[in-house]
């Protein structure tokens, strides 16, 4: 499956100079689009899966943090790497802290995005194909799910009650966020807040102090 990457930002000299030094600087050989401002960045997320998200934080009509947060919920497996030339407070750190997975500096530091890139496009985070099947994607629809659940893991002995906030759900898997350490292969036990009563995870992500994980139901 092709590699995407989305640059967001509102500097033309940006969307155009890294866009041309990944594929030849960082050899990458997947597909590399741009936006110019929030709206249009959460357009793209919204319409097809990307790896990477570069993104700014001063942008014309959005705040990139609010951007972040939008990708986040939209798409938890965009690894979002957010880039600034301005000094970032307490609270703006805590933010990119808990939703991005890299932060850049301007001037661009090219080999440190190829150290980026190269790591994570080598763990293959896809999550549509490792959620569910190409065919199993024509098949399903995935729908948004606010809400706290309750499960419990094959790796604990007892009964203790664990809780996640879930994300999103179709009749194939569901995805959501908790503190809990997670590794694929885990077996879940949904003790309420779905009708689905077990899942194997499938592939799971570190967000902050969180997990991302998408499971499978069985």
């Amino acid at each position: 499956m092709t590699k995407r990457i989305l640059i967001v930002d509102d500097e033309p000299s940006i969307l155009s100079g890294p866009s041309k030094a990944i594929n030849k600087f960082c050899n990458f050989r997947g597909e590399v689009k741009t936006a110019g401002n929030g709206k249009d960045a959460v357009k793209e997320v919204s319409r097809c899966f990307y790896d990477i998200c570069f993104l700014d934080i001063n942008l014309p009509d959005l705040s990139g943090l609010d951007v972040m947060k939008k990708i986040n919920e939209i798409s938890p497996q965009t690894k979002v790497a957010i880039m600034t030339a301005c000094t970032i407070t307490g609270g703006m750190k805590k933010k990119i802290d808990e939703g991005a997975s890299l932060f850049i500096d301007k001037p661009i530091n090219l080999p440190k995005v190829r150290v980026f890139l190269d790591q994570t496009l080598r763990e293959g985070i896809e999550v549509l194909n490792l959620i569910q099947g190409k065919e199993e994607r024509r098949q399903f629809e995935r729908r948004a799910l606010m809400k706290t659940i309750n499960y419990s893991m094959s790796v604990f002995d007892s009964e203790e009650k664990l809780k996640a906030d879930a994300i999103d759900i179709s009749d194939a898997g569901i995805g959501f966020k908790t503190g809990y350490p997670i590794e694929c292969g885990h077996v879940f036990r949904f003790k309420e807040g779905i009708e689905h009563k077990a899942g194997v995870v499938k592939w799971r992500m570190r967000a902050g102090d969180n997990y991302r994980v998408g499971i499978k139901f069985v």
